[in-house]
Order: C-alpha cells, then sequence, then structure tokens
C-alpha cells in the first residue's frame, strides 16, 4: 500500500509522523510537484513579483541590500488575511511586500553609471564592461543604435522612470 494513503489530511508546513517506525514524512514528499495551494498567497514583493523562498537577498526602497534568514506565512488580525514576513539577519521582522527581488535604480545609481563611464572616458564603463571587453559580449549590441545613443536613451528612459513618468510622456 501507497504510504501516502496511510496520511490524515496534511496543510502546507505540517510534517506527519508516520505510525508504527515513527519516520518522518517532509512536505516535499507530499507535495512533489511545488505550487501555491488554493487560498495561499503566493510571497510577493514591492513589485509584484514572485519571491522564490530560498531567496537570501532582498533590496529596501533606498537600494540597499538586505540579508533574510527566513520567511514566514502568518495570518493577520488586523487585515484578517494571510501576510508573508521576512526576518531579517539582524532579528526583526518586516512585511516582504517592503522589500524587492531586484535592486531598485536611484537617482544615485544613476549618477554612479554616468561617472563610471566618464572617468574611463569610455561609454563601454555604463554598460558594466570595460574598454578591452569584444563589443560582442557588451549588452549594447542588442539595442540598434551606436553606444553613446543607446546611453543617453537609457539614461532619459531611467530618468523618466525615477521622475515616475511613463515612456510616453
Amino acid at each position: 500500500m501507497d504510504r501516502e494513503q496511510h496520511l490524515p489530511h496534511l496543510a502546507i508546513g505540517d510534517v506527519a509522523v508516520l505510525e508504527g517506525d515513527g519516520s518522518r514524512l517532509e512536505r516535499e514528499d507530499v507535495f512533489p510537484c511545488p505550487s501555491w495551494a488554493e487560498g495561499i498567497p503566493a510571497p510577493v514583493d514591492a513589485d509584484g513579483n514572485v519571491v522564490p523562498l530560498t531567496t537570501r537577498t532582498l533590496y529596501d526602497g533606498d537600494s540597499h541590500e538586505i540579508s533574510v534568514m527566513e520567511y514566514a506565512l502568518i495570518y493577520s488580525k488586523h487585515t484578517g488575511v494571510p501576510v508573508w514576513r521576512v526576518r531579517r539577519s539582524d532579528g526583526m521582522i518586516f512585511m516582504l511586500s517592503l522589500f524587492h527581488l531586484e535592486r531598485p535604480d536611484t537617482w544615485e545609481r544613476v549618477e554612479a553609471d554616468i561617472m563610471a563611464m566618464a572617468h574611463e572616458d569610455c561609454v563601454c564603463y555604463y554598460f558594466g564592461v570595460d574598454a578591452d571587453t569584444p563589443c560582442s559580449a557588451c549588452p549594447s549590441v542588442k539595442i540598434k543604435g551606436s553606444c553613446p545613443v543607446n546611453v543617453a536613451r537609457d539614461v532619459f528612459r531611467r530618468a523618466k522612470a525615477l521622475a515616475g513618468r511613463g515612456a510616453n510622456d
């Protein structure tokens, strides 16, 4: 007989102890195909991206790295719905929806990218490569236009995004 037939109804996070030999059956054995169960919200960041629970680095609104120690899904008595929380490495607990999976852009990052390019007097540095990198390995090669034009377009796009304006504004 299949051992899953012996199990009572399990919820995500439950651990079943099988009678007799006392062995433990972890939830990965019960739910072999990882998916979000009905009624359980996926863990999402401030941008709406699903955050894998193995993620150990998130970013705050100022683009600072946050070291994550654990995730927890709790039922909020205040809102009446389940809420994902993260425990930082310093022990502080915050709502996951306050953080970003990807580092948010900031005016300081735009300035640093431009200054790296200006310091070396080479547009390659804006794209995170040095002058010795072959053009075929540069991210700019995938974009129509010359490198200086692509830098100008990207700085303009980033500035509009940071100013809260749309691409067509």
